[in-house]
């Protein structure tokens, strides 16, 4: 489940998305991506088209908390047991992924030690005026919670 298609992270999300299952030997379905906003109500909408479907998915990967948040909600709308029936996993790892039922599995993007270290660079930057630009890497970290589990057998 997308966010806005004019947010840089939307489609930075969805490559991540195409790679990891691409990497996995797995094949995406496009009935299954949905394009929406990072709110609960295009997951919680999003999510009922997708439950609907002749072949419902069996995990949904959210583009944030707040989507996935939306999700979590149609699946007990559904009488969609997460995580036996559907997975949710979703990427931010905000504190609003521990007020839900079930605690969201999710990917931690690493935003306060990416501004951390933006900042000691501008300051750097400021201080001395020769440095040069240079790519930063900062590592994702996945936090497992109650709202995945393996997939059901089908």
């Amino acid at each position: 489940l997308w966010g806005q298609e004019t947010h840089r992270s939307s489609i930075d999300r969805y490559k991540w998305y195409a790679q990891e299952l691409a990497m996995s030997g797995l094949v995406g379905r496009d009935d299954y991506v949905k394009r929406g906003a990072y709110t609960f109500r295009s997951g919680y909408d999003h999510t009922i088209e997708l439950l609907g479907l002749a072949e419902p998915p069996t995990a949904i990967v959210a583009a944030s908390d707040e989507i996935a948040a939306g999700a979590l909600a149609a699946a007990a709308n559904k009488s969609v047991s997460v995580p036996r029936d559907l997975s949710v996993v979703c990427a931010r790892n905000t504190p609003l992924g521990f007020d839900t039922w079930p605690d969201l599995t999710s990917y931690d993007l690493g935003t306060e030690a990416l501004c951390a270290r933006a900042t000691r660079l501008l300051i750097s930057e400021l201080e001395d005026k020769a440095s040069k630009p240079h790519m930063i890497r900062i590592d994702l970290a996945f936090h497992e919670r109650g709202s995945s589990a393996p997939a059901p057998k089908i």
